[in-house]
């Protein structure tokens, strides 16, 4: 083969890179209707081989149509991210992000979170069947830490804190993942 051919490159897989089941699973069911809406083809290769000029208006024009069918700014933002993450992060295909995300609707959800009152609260841990779910409920309300973080703190976490006639201890939540980190005993 001539040098200067070259064979195609790999094409990284809309979960590759990825660590959460959840986001592979979301990331991986709006990139599937992409390519059934918005793409009209399965074949990666395809659609890579576009001049990113053709692609960018396929996924403005994907957005458009998942605004006209009613989805909520949510929804479009992870079909977005799906897309900018296969295209972009991925494959290396240079989109206009800004110009594409400005195509993502406002959001005009009428629930606001809100933190829960000290009743609801109360309410909640009368009803944990056992020690360790209350600890989690207390945990989560006092600090607002999510769900997916208390399964990976460690024991190295925790800061003993000197308070006449009480066992406190404070919690270091890390940005980088466990397996960066200094090796401890699990908290379970």
């Amino acid at each position: 083969k001539n040098s200067l051919e070259q064979e195609p490159g790999r094409i990284y897989l809309i979960t590759d890179g990825l660590r959460s089941k959840y986001t592979k699973a979301n990331y991986r069911l709006a990139f599937t209707r992409f390519l059934r809406d918005g793409a009209k083809t399965i074949d990666l290769r395809v659609l890579l081989d576009y001049k990113p000029k053709v692609i960018e208006e396929m996924v403005i024009g994907y957005i458009m149509n998942l605004r006209d069918k009613g989805k909520a700014h949510k929804t479009i933002q992870l079909h977005v991210a799906a897309m900018l993450h296969f295209f972009v992060t991925l494959n290396d295909i240079p989109l206009n992000k800004k110009k594409i995300t400005r195509f993502i609707p406002p959001d005009e959800s009428s629930h606001r979170d809100r933190p829960y009152t000290t009743d609801e609260v109360k309410a909640i841990l009368e009803s944990c069947p056992d020690e360790r779910t209350k600890v989690i409920v207390e945990l989560m309300a006092s600090t607002a830490v999510r769900i997916g973080a208390i399964s990976g703190l460690r024991i190295c976490d925790l800061t003993p804190v000197y308070v006449a006639g009480h066992d406190l201890y404070k919690i270091s939540l890390a940005v980088l993942p466990h397996e960066l980190r200094m090796k401890d005993e699990s908290l379970t």
